[in-house]
């Protein structure tokens, strides 16, 4: 039998020590995002503040996007019709004739709103996007959502609702005023 010299035992409990080292490291990193990843939509509350504050301005984009039937999602990075999607350069804004004047409307108010993902089109409803799916947010979005149909299911809380995945793309709604929601969607 073999004696493990002082040398060989030294280099063993070295590499334990910084396994053990990197392990506690990597499990702190899971623990921080993992942590970071709760509670990642904006509150209801906070979303009807900003309706009752900026309802004229939400009414302005309702209209403008309405009137632009030709686009079927604008947004900060990209513009899209029911043939093209495109990024918000100036020669694609030409390229698929949005001025970029009013683009830039369209970008004011989205700051004015807090809509981090712009607008976008259904068949008979108008998408607000407050937030872009994403990890943190469990790749689900919340948001303000005008329609002229009755729309379900409806809750009276968005925060602790857990949108279930099936027609309507998972979303979810709770009413602000006729016609007008506060949406959670799972995507």
């Amino acid at each position: 039998m073999r004696k493990r010299s002082t040398l060989d035992v030294d280099s063993s409990e070295k590499q334990f020590a910084i396994s053990e080292r990197v392990f506690r490291r990597g499990v702190l990193f899971l623990l921080i995002v993992f942590s970071s990843s709760c509670g990642g939509h904006i509150s209801d509350s906070s979303l009807r503040s900003t309706f009752s504050k900026h309802e004229a301005a939400f009414d302005e984009l309702r209209d403008m996007f309405a009137s632009d039937t030709e686009f079927t999602i604008i947004a900060r990075n990209r513009i899209a019709t029911d043939a093209l999607m495109v990024s918000s350069s100036p020669s694609d804004l030409n390229r698929v004739g949005l001025a970029p004047a009013r683009f830039a409307q369209y970008l004011k108010l989205f700051d004015m709103l807090g809509l981090d993902d712009g607008v976008g089109r259904s068949k008979a409803a108008i998408w607000f996007h407050s937030e872009t799916p994403s990890f943190r947010n469990g790749d689900s979005r919340k948001g303000f959502i005008y329609s002229t149909l009755d729309l379900e299911p409806i809750v009276t809380s968005l925060d602790s609702y857990v949108p279930m995945r099936d027609r309507r793309r998972g979303a979810s709604f709770s009413p602000i005023k006729p016609h007008w929601y506060l949406f959670k969607q799972l995507l």
